[in-house]
């Protein structure tokens, strides 16, 4: 007998319960399909965006890339688009259109690149800006320090191509003259210098190229004569104005040095490319062991006054002789007469004083404009180097005025436009005098027992800042004026 109540109870699903079955999964399916495809959607306009970033940044980039500031395709050439330019990607159709504005104080361009797709408008664009101001491509080198024993130099140095160094050199084999001896070698006469050691280990004499002075057309004039303590000649400089870019007028310094055993030869060593030399004078001091009641060590024993103007875009006269516990110094950098003022030379160029030895420290007249040397010319640091190496350190302001810094042997020099994240550095342009340093030799030496020991030592002596900055605004122009906030 069958079960009939059993039999009402399982008769399967109802029509309802499939008819919200299928509802539910139609409802579900539906919201998967409007995910993918908002998905899709989402990931197809991202790509569009990111596409349309890299189209404008990379004309943002071919805007930057000018190695010329004139000329056709130049700095100064930059406009704006005339029309939009039309440029098929992977996922969209572009417009790509840009606009170049002339800024002032200081000289750049302001660029806003646009570029759109579709319908345009806010949500189918993007807008990248920038500012661009011309630079050349040398002012992004940092000069390497100076290897070997060290000396009086600047490193690092941005340099920004204001000077470069055209002294020749020559190998010669060791043993076969003695060195500050001249000699002929290939038609070819030379002083011969310190031995060096090459990369492969080779040990050779170096000897540089010098020529007589009369020898040199245009003529070369008397710079600056170099005394020691004795007030004995111990070399001298001498220079010309020169066209080197090609262009209208002698916007070029070329000096060469005179060497006191040789007083009629001139050695050619750096070219100035802005129109200026600018010099930093000061003097070096011996205090090593003095305060211990020692003899002192001479400069000239101490041997660390070596200089290499191609790897810091300074030449620096430094000629102690033996008993010098002091003896001067100076090192000339290159600044930029783009902006004046003018000097005191006539139209044509040359000295309106013959003789007159601060004609190359100051602008020609008229200005001669270059477009080799970045604003404001050389910045970098001069200093005494290789000293930290012979376990001597050096006193400088912060160690004799203030409270224990980090030490230093060198001076950091440069120009400070604007302040905070957006300042920017350039060349100092203005000479500094009685920038002096202060040796000193302190056993297992830390700031503490340094400050103690400049504190002694740095008596009497006005030292200047391990950091000397120049503010400017609008156009970074020549100072002739000498900064002698250092002096006694």
């Amino acid at each position: 007998m069958k079960n009939t109540k059993y039999m009402k109870n399982n008769l399967g699903i109802g029509l309802i319960e499939v008819l919200v079955t299928t509802v539910v999964i139609a409802l579900g399916l539906l919201s998967v399909a409007s995910f993918q495809g908002n998905l899709f959607s989402g990931s197809r306009e991202n790509k569009t965006r990111a596409e349309c970033q890299v189209i404008a940044n990379t004309k943002i980039q071919q805007l930057r890339d000018t190695v010329e500031k004139t000329g056709v395709s130049g700095y100064d050439s930059l406009t704006s688009s005339v029309a939009a330019e039309s440029l098929t990607g992977v996922n969209e159709t572009y417009s790509l259109s840009w606009v170049v504005t002339n800024q002032v104080n200081p000289e750049r361009k302001g660029v806003s690149v646009t570029t759109s797709w579709g319908a345009g408008g806010v949500d189918n664009q993007c807008v990248l800006q920038t500012v661009i101001a011309f630079d050349n491509i040398g002012n992004s080198s940092l000069a390497a320090t100076t290897s070997g024993a060290g000396g009086i130099g600047a490193s690092p140095s941005t340099n920004a191509e204001s000077s470069d160094d055209i002294s020749e050199y020559i190998d010669i084999t060791p043993g076969v003259t003695s060195e500050g001896d001249m000699n002929t070698i290939g038609g070819k006469t030379f002083i011969a210098q310190r031995e060096e050691t090459l990369d492969d280990g080779t040990v050779v004499q170096k000897g540089v190229i010098i020529n007589l002075c009369s020898s040199y057309s245009p003529a070369l004039t008397d710079f600056e004569i170099f005394d020691d303590s004795a007030g004995d000649f111990s070399g001298a400089t001498k220079v010309r104005r020169v066209d080197y870019d090609g262009l209208v007028g002698k916007e070029a310094i070329e000096l060469y040095e005179v060497p006191a055993k040789y007083p009629t030869y001139c050695t050619p060593r750096v070219r100035y490319n802005g129109g200026v030399i600018v010099p930093i004078r000061g003097t070096v001091y011996s205090k090593i062991n003095t305060a211990k009641g020692k003899k002192p060590i001479l400069l000239l024993s101490v041997d660390l006054f070596t200089f290499n103007v191609s790897e810091s875009g300074t030449f620096c006269m430094f000629t102690p002789i033996f008993g010098d516990t002091e003896a001067e110094y100076t090192c000339y950098v290159g600044g930029n007469c783009s902006n004046g003022p003018a000097g005191t030379l006539q139209s044509d160029g040359t000295p309106a004083a013959s003789g007159d030895e601060t004609i190359v420290t100051q602008c020609p007249n008229p200005i001669i404009k270059t477009e080799k040397v970045g604003p404001g010319g050389w910045r970098g640091k001069v200093g005494l180097l290789g000293i930290a190496a012979e376990g001597y350190n050096v006193c400088q302001k912060e160690e004799v005025d203030g409270v224990p810094a980090e030490l230093d042997t060198a001076r950091n020099y440069y120009s400070r436009r604007g302040s905070g994240a957006s300042a920017t550095n350039e060349g100092i342009n203005q000479p500094y005098d009685c920038h002096d340093f202060l040796i000193i030799e302190v056993p297992s030496a830390t700031a503490i027992k340094v400050h103690d020991e400049c504190l002694i030592q740095g008596a009497g002596h006005t030292l200047a800042s391990k950091n000397i900055e120049r503010s400017v605004s609008g156009y970074n122009v020549h100072v002739p004026t000498p900064n002698i906030a250092s002096c006694p």
